[in-house]
């Protein structure tokens, strides 16, 4: 692994994006605070992309 630009994205079901801060990362594992807290419940999909890995996972919140 090795450092790499970092962008992350929330999208709502109403198709609504916020984009988080993104900024360039070392390697390993780090933490992300979602702002705007508290969020209205329902599904929400996370996109990261660091360098040429991409991934997508669904969050959901509950009240």
């Amino acid at each position: 692994m090795e450092a790499a630009q970092v962008h992350i994205a929330v999208r709502n079901m109403n198709g609504q994006t916020q984009t988080l801060p993104n900024a360039r990362q070392d390697a390993g594992e780090h933490t992300l605070r979602w702002p705007q807290a508290p969020r209205p419940a329902g599904v929400y999909i996370l996109r990261m992309k660091a360098g040429r890995l991409e991934k997508q996972v669904r969050l959901v919140v509950e009240l």
